[in-house]
This record gives structure tokens, sequence and C-alpha cells, in this order.
């Protein structure tokens, strides 16, 4: 799995943020990175144990929302500023957004834990980290 994320990271990032395609898709103009997936890789590098960049991408992404915290489909990793591009807000993005919230927590917390074969084992062991 790690080498597919390290060839997501090579090969369809731009500045950090990922990409849906590099392929022709025959509409108008460009696309930005794509917040969802973006996200997804967040999740990806907290799965592998790459907790530092998951959670530097995590705030980088955090970064790009507006004023009230929205955010968009895309994002603009040419530009310095992050602008958002493409449909707003976007639920997806959002949804990603508290699903990678939710997975850098447990990592953090389960870390070594992801060895527990099942759920009652992890929440033991968390427990366990907790008192």
């Amino acid at each position: 799995m790690q080498s597919t994320v390290n060839r997501i990271l090579e090969q369809l990032t731009k500045n950090g943020l990922v990409e849906r395609y590099h392929s022709d898709d025959s509409l108008p103009g460009g696309e930005g990175a794509f917040g969802l997936c973006s996200f997804w890789m967040v999740d990806a590098l907290a799965a592998g144990g790459r907790l530092d960049e998951a959670r530097e991408l995590f705030e980088r992404l955090l970064g790009c929302a507006n004023d009230v915290g929205l955010l968009s489909e895309e994002i603009d990793a040419e530009s310095s500023s992050d602008r958002l591009l493409g449909n707003f807000p976007q639920g997806f993005s959002h949804m990603a957004l508290i699903g990678s919230a939710v997975n850098l927590a447990q990592a953090a917390i389960h870390g070594a834990e992801r060895e527990a074969q099942t759920e009652p084992e992890r929440a033991q062991r968390a427990r366990k980290a907790v008192s």
C-alpha cells in the first residue's frame, strides 16, 4: 500500500495537494487539486504511520478554507494563495475533513495498537493508555 501512496505523491500531487488525474477531460480550463483526494491522502499517510506528513497536509488543507471555514471542491495548488476553485461549498470536502480528523486522532492515540485484532482489544488498549 505504501508504494501506491508514494506513487500518488510522486505523480498526482502538485505543491503537496492531490489531483484526480492528468488526462484530458475535454472540459475547458484546467483543474485544481481535488480536496477530497487530498484528505484521502491524509488518511493513507496516517494509516501508514506517517503522522507528521499526514498532520502537515491536514493543516495545509485546513488553511485553504475561507474565513468561515468552508471548502470548495478544488484548490488552486499552482498559486501561492491556495485559491478555492470549483463547486462551493463542497460537502464531500467537508465530510473528508471530518473523516481525516478522526483518522489522525485515532492514529495518534492507537499508534502501536494497530496490531490489535479486534475493536474490543483496541478499545481496551486505548483505555489503558488514557489511565
